[in-house]
Formats: structure tokens, sequence, C-alpha cells
């Protein structure tokens, strides 16, 4: 079915799709405040580290994964690897002096 532009639905969904993710990178990628708040927000989300701790509930287990599948989307429009993850959630710690 296309849509009043004429495009598939389809094709309508992958241009929202890359303009949330252009959003995405004008938000957390070109300064230094930027790259913090990338930073805080992975280690906020424990990205990088399980989410499980010994005599967690199953509630508190769903709301930490809850926060974590929050960063994969952020770092999925981002397209950062694993590796890049990684570096920056252990960022924050030596940039805030933590």
């Amino acid at each position: 079915m296309a849509t009043q532009t004429g495009q598939s639905s389809q094709e309508a969904a992958e241009t929202a799709e890359r303009r949330v993710a252009q959003a995405y990178r004008q938000v957390f990628e070109g300064s230094p405040e930027a790259e913090i708040a990338l930073a805080d927000l992975l280690e906020f989300c424990s990205i990088g580290r399980t989410q499980y701790q010994p005599g967690m509930s199953a509630l508190d287990l769903a709301y930490e994964e809850g926060k974590r599948r929050v960063a994969l989307r952020v770092t999925s429009f981002l397209h950062l690897a694993d590796r890049e993850i990684a570096r920056r959630a252990s960022q924050t710690r030596a940039t805030l002096g933590d």
C-alpha cells in the first residue's frame, strides 16, 4: 500500500527510521558534552556489566534489563560496535572522576 507521497509502507518506515537515527546522531555525537552524556547513559544502563546480582528479584532484574534495552536502542541507531560501547561506558568513570 502506498502513502500519500507514493512510498510503500515499508519505504515510509525505513525513511522514518533513518530520520530517527540521524536525530540520535545529532544528539549524541559531535561535542564533548554529547560524548559525556552518552557515556553516562551507557554506564547508568549497565552496559558492559551483568544485570543479575545474587538475591535480586525477578522484578528488579526486569527493571535493570529495561534500562539496558534503552541503551541498546540508542547504540543501535549510532551503529556502535560492542567494543566501542564498552569503551564509552567505562569512559564515564575516568572522565567524571568516579
